[in-house]
């Protein structure tokens, strides 16, 4: 019988980049004729990396 003990690390140095931004220039179509942006959360993140996760386990071989 053989023990593995796993660790995995993720997200090591806690960097919070952005996975996805918010691409919606206006809300409807005429919208899409002014010069700045209607939407004020115009190529903001919407969504980020997760913070730092560890992971901790263990594999059993027989």
């Amino acid at each position: 019988m053989k023990v593995n003990f796993l660790v995995d690390v993720f997200n090591l140095f806690n960097t919070q980049k952005a996975v996805l931004l918010d691409q919606r220039y206006g809300f409807q179509e005429e919208d899409n004729d002014k010069a700045t942006p209607v939407n004020k959360d115009y190529l903001q993140p919407v969504l980020r990396t997760p913070p730092l996760t560890v992971r901790l386990g263990a594999r059993v071989s027989f």
